[in-house]
């Protein structure tokens, strides 16, 4: 089975999978299959998280964001908490299915 796969590059390192999940259906882009954070060390940085988010299905009315996402660096912007947001990118870890087809 081919996912939709989102990723959003820099995650603060104190949430966790619940608090990703919870921000990111209020996109209501589809259904949730998991989500994957990796913690990112960088020697002189505070350690971050970077969140794959893999769907099982894409909501027909996201369409418009699943094509700005096939754009080239194109992302969308999600506030997750006032002022702070996250940037979504399609990921490139894994091919991602068309969700029309």
């Amino acid at each position: 089975m081919t996912y939709i796969s989102l990723c959003i590059p820099r995650v603060e390192y104190e949430f966790d999978v619940k608090y990703v999940k919870t921000s990111m259906d209020k996109l209501e882009l589809g259904a949730i299959e998991k989500i994957d954070l990796v913690v990112i060390h960088k020697h002189r940085e505070e350690p971050y998280k970077r969140a794959f988010i893999h769907y099982r299905n894409w909501n027909p009315e996201a369409a418009n964001i699943y094509d700005i996402l096939q754009e080239p660096n194109q992302c969308i912007k999600l506030i997750h908490k006032l002022p702070d947001y996250w940037k979504i990118y399609k990921s490139r870890s894994g091919s991602i299915k068309n969700p029309s087809k």
